[in-house]
């Protein structure tokens, strides 16, 4: 079997897929060569044969000539120029019947990020170490207050790294189910569910009974308009391209 990791970073996702499909061939891309640096040596460190790096741009993939019966790309699509291009690309890559984990960023739930987003704009912070440590500094000093409660919405925002992605990402694009379900359908791509905490689908579960599998995304939306820290991390989610 052949697995596509499209946009794996310093190599964390593609060395747990290579860990979890040994008997498999892992191709991993990344538009950075010093995070694919990085992850070859920690692949080499951990004796890992089948899984391969290569530079490349996701919106470049297209004339890759090859076919993938899994690919997994999380956290990746929304911070390209063209996302839905990106996908569709991926999606060409897809053998028929083969299955996708994607992971985008909730409108919803990223609405909690707004007051910070805000914030850095009106003072002109730079995305810079200096310009994470004042805005949090700032944030931690505004007890009580909307910004205050950005340092709860992850524990990335005490992270210099973490906290760019957060707020100071110079490209990101947002979702909402409803949107998300024009794009599958649109690149023929069928909903197979969401990689979620077992608490949040008993919640959902209890929302709507009628669907234990947790498969309408129309209820899906509504459930997270009234819970809205639901995909506070991301829609992290299985598809199959229908063929």
């Amino acid at each position: 079997m052949n697995i596509l990791v499209a946009g794996c970073g310093t190599g964390k996702h593609a060395i747990q897929a290579a860990l979890c499909y040994p008997s498999s061939q892992i191709t991993a891309v990344d538009l950075s060569l010093s995070s694919l640096a990085f992850a070859k040596r920690k692949a080499q460190d951990l004796h890992i044969h089948n899984l391969e790096f290569f530079q490349a741009d996701i919106l470049a993939l297209e004339g890759l000539g090859r076919q993938f019966q899994i690919i997994e790309s999380i956290g990746v699509l929304h911070h390209l120029r063209e996302p839905i291009e990106g996908w569709r690309i991926l999606t060409s890559l897809l053998a028929d019947a083969g299955m996708m984990y994607i992971g985008l960023y909730s409108a919803i739930a990223r609405a909690a990020l707004v007051p910070g987003k805000q914030y850095i704009a009106s003072k002109g912070l730079s995305r810079d170490a200096a310009g994470i440590r004042l805005f949090r500094k700032q944030v931690l000093a505004e007890q009580g207050s909307e910004l205050a409660k950005i340092a709860c919405f992850s524990e990335d925002f005490y992270s210099l790294s973490g906290c760019r992605d957060l707020f100071f990402h110079v490209q990101e694009h947002q979702y909402t189910l409803s949107q998300l379900s024009k794009i599958l359908a649109e690149l023929n791509l069928r909903f197979l569910g969401f990689d979620l905490p077992s608490d949040k689908f008993e919640l959902y579960r209890a929302f709507n009974p009628e669907d234990p599998r947790g498969l309408n995304l129309s209820v899906w939306h509504k459930f997270e308009l009234e819970n809205p820290r639901t995909f506070s991390g991301m829609y992290k989610m299985w598809i199959q391209k229908i063929g």
